[in-house]
């Protein structure tokens, strides 16, 4: 089960930040993705980009939109 890391939205985080973050969270729930919700102070630090949302599967590290759709519908099942 990949995890999903989110920002700590009592911080500051930027309108683009928070629609790319609800979007990536939205699509895991449309495709039936079990994921488990990380929240962190942190997230953009952790991210390999430096951006949220990201999700770990395994030893792999994605963020943003597109590569997380890309690898999600790349696999069969979770």
């Amino acid at each position: 089960m990949p995890s999903y890391f989110d920002p700590i939205s009592v911080g500051q985080i930027t309108l683009a930040d928070y629609a790319s973050c609800l979007a990536v969270k939205t699509f895991l729930h449309m495709s039936k993705v079990k994921f488990s919700l990380q929240l962190r102070t942190n997230a953009e630090h952790m991210s390999p980009t430096g951006t949220v949302p990201f999700i770990q599967a395994g030893p792999l590290i994605l963020s943003d939109f597109l590569p997380i759709v890309n690898f999600v519908n790349s696999k069969v099942s979770w």
